[in-house]
């Protein structure tokens, strides 16, 4: 009888052995993405990331949400989209306040790419998508410290739509005829979209503004 309560009590102290090591782990992992961003190791946090989400059971959405703010940095506007809306769809309800806001930033970004690119069809359904979502967001958004975020960026997606509306002739313009033109066009509103969202995340370190970008988890 000894015995068979020793084996027991060895096999739980292992179990809780291995899941201590896999939390540690996994807590590692999502800090180790944090410090690379506040590095502007951004490919390097992206990647690490990779793995937060392979390894991750309970809090997979952190995982995306960490490459999701990478990407963004990188100016990897597109991939960083399809990470923020997973973390957001795989996140509980209390953690989603800080995916609203990147996702957010994203869609703007997305939608200044597409009117720099004479496309203010496209670029004006991206503003009123981050609009829905941040009119949509939870109520605890609205008291939590995301609230200024969200709030500004509301306002700015309201004065943009009315700024597009406003000229009417915008889009007119052709694209450049050739490739190499519009490839040029389009790395230059990507650069200037990492550019901003690097420039809000220093400003929000440095504490002289709210700036824009959640970092990661």
């Amino acid at each position: 009888m000894s015995g068979g309560w020793g084996r027991l009590i060895w096999a739980l102290v292992a179990v809780c052995a291995l899941a201590g090591g896999y939390a540690l782990t996994v807590w590692g992992l999502g800090a180790a993405a944090a410090r690379q961003y506040e590095d502007g190791e951004y490919g390097s946090s992206a990647a690490t990331a990779q793995w937060q989400k392979r390894l991750a059971v309970l809090e997979r959405h952190k995982g995306y949400y960490n490459a999701g703010t990478a990407r963004a940095a990188s100016g990897e506007l597109d991939e960083a989209r399809g990470e923020l809306e997973q973390a957001l769809r795989l996140s509980p309800p209390a953690d989603e306040c800080p995916i609203i806001v990147n996702l957010a930033y994203v869609l703007e970004a997305l939608g200044d790419a597409a009117h720099a690119d004479q496309d203010p069809e496209a670029g004006d359904a991206l503003y009123q998508e981050a609009l829905t979502l941040i009119e949509e967001a939870p109520e605890h958004c609205s008291d939590g410290e995301e609230a200024g975020e969200l709030d500004e960026a509301a306002e700015r997606l309201a004065e943009k739509q009315a700024e597009s509306d406003e000229d009417p002739e915008q889009g007119e313009e052709a694209n450049p005829e050739d490739e190499d033109g519009q490839a040029e066009l389009q790395q230059r509103n990507r650069d200037a979209a990492r550019e901003q969202f690097r420039e809000d995340e220093h400003s929000r370190q440095q504490g002289g503004g709210s700036g824009r970008a959640e970092r990661p988890w």
